[in-house]
């Protein structure tokens, strides 16, 4: 689990600067926007975040009638959303390995809990 978050926690780090540095510059560079927003789109839906791909296929949409106001819109609306839902992984995450944790402690003292009786009997 941690790291398919990870990657979509990297890629969408990674990719919303030149994403936002192409939308500000007025969306002429279709062919890397594409190539960018198109990442952010498979990563994030490889998570479940539906929010982000539906904010990636909007800019998508923008890119295609040049229009940037519509672009920046769909721009802020998924960098939101990819904050919103890393941190939510990123809870989910430190829940996951917290679980594992205390799922080796009781292993470890049923272990002994074994040991003990068999120690006794």
């Amino acid at each position: 689990m941690a790291d398919v978050i990870g990657v979509f926690s990297m890629t969408v780090q990674e990719t919303l600067p030149e994403v936002t540095r192409l939308v500000n510059a007025g969306m002429e560079d279709v062919k890397n926007m594409e190539v960018f927003v198109h990442k952010i789109k498979g990563s994030s839906a490889g998570v479940g975040a539906c929010k982000v791909v539906k904010a990636a296929d909007d800019l998508l949409e923008a890119m295609e009638t040049r229009n940037q106001i519509r672009g920046m819109h769909a721009l802020h609306a998924m960098t939101n959303e990819f904050h919103i839902v890393r941190e939510k992984l990123d809870n989910l995450a430190e829940l996951d390995a917290r679980m594992f944790a205390i799922k080796a402690q009781v292993l470890l003292m049923m272990e002994r809990s074994r040991s003990i009786s068999s120690r006794n009997s």
